[in-house]
């Protein structure tokens, strides 16, 4: 949208125009959310979340979009048609915990200079703490050919999923054996038992 303002001063006239441009241009286009937050992840899992640009002009409007690191858009370039809109995938994995934080920067075609709108953007990556109560399992003395069997509860204390991809003896044929949870996922603040069973075969 143009407005045409009267004026003696030439200069005073066309910064009026330029600014009314640039806003009119910058309110075809709108965000949502208008943040991304990912809350507490994993590190080393990949984590997605979305942002949907809108065109609410009658016009065909080009976008770039950039963010920083550790994030990432699926694309960096939009042409959306007259009155539509699109979604675009954000992305988010590290190897290290810690907080991040970064703005995906969106500039459209029509703005002047280098002026874009940010959408701030964060998430926490932390580590499953995994928690073995008791520290130690003592069967005592058993006579041969007896059996006992011991609880071990293994708790996860941190703030993401703890996923356990096997649990065993070091010594599987030796006089123990280990029956396991129906699962080895725990969310956080969940445990489960594992029962450890002593069956000696010679004194020792």
């Amino acid at each position: 949208m143009r407005l045409a303002l009267s004026s003696h001063h030439p200069t005073s006239q066309l910064l009026a125009l330029v600014f009314i441009t640039i806003s009119a241009y910058a309110e075809t286009v709108s965000i949502r959310p208008q943040s991304v937050d990912f809350g507490v992840i994993s590190v080393n899992r990949r984590t997605q979340s979305t942002i949907t640009i809108s065109n609410e002009s009658e016009d065909v409007v080009k976008i770039k979009l950039s963010v920083g690191d550790p994030f990432s858009v699926s694309t960096h370039t939009l042409t959306l048609q007259k009155a539509t809109e699109q979604t675009v995938p954000v992305e988010f994995s590290v190897k290290a915990p810690g907080v991040y934080r970064s703005e995906i920067a969106v500039e459209v075609d029509k703005l002047f200079g280098t002026d874009a709108l940010v959408i701030p953007i964060e998430a926490i990556a932390a580590r499953p703490k995994l928690l073995l109560e008791p520290a130690a399992i003592d069967f005592n003395t058993l006579p041969v050919g007896k059996s006992a069997k011991r609880s071990l509860l293994i708790r996860n204390t941190g703030p993401v999923p703890l996923e356990i991809d096997s649990l065993h003896l070091s010594d599987r044929l030796g006089p123990f054996a280990v029956q396991l949870p129906s699962q080895l996922s725990f969310a956080p603040g969940t445990s489960g038992e594992v029962t450890i069973e002593f069956v000696p075969t010679k004194n020792g």
